[in-house]
């Protein structure tokens, strides 16, 4: 099983791709889609990752991300019009 890290060349690196942030000072829309076992990670209009299967690995046993806290990053960054709303996904995507 391979679990992501911040370590240059290691397995189960996570690299933004493409990067599509605006420059510095420029305010930034970020959309996160989560449904099941998913999730789109969608910056300024464009996919940047698409994800499947995340698991919290900070208990003993790996567990599966499907519920839980939302957490938001807390470094020198600002927010402002946060919203959370509830999908519907298409059927067609809802029974994979």
């Amino acid at each position: 099983m391979d679990f992501f890290s911040q370590s240059q060349g290691a397995s189960g690196r996570c690299i933004k791709q493409p990067d599509n942030e605006k420059p510095t000072g420029e305010w930034n829309t970020v959309e996160l889609i989560a449904f099941g076992e998913d999730s789109i990670h969608i910056v300024n209009g464009k996919v940047v990752m698409r994800l499947h299967g995340p698991l919290r690995i900070d208990g003993d046993v790996p567990a599966s991300v499907t519920s839980g806290s939302i957490m938001l990053q807390s470094a020198e960054v600002f927010y402002r019009d946060i919203e959370i709303r509830p999908i519907t996904v298409p059927a067609e995507f809802a029974a994979r």
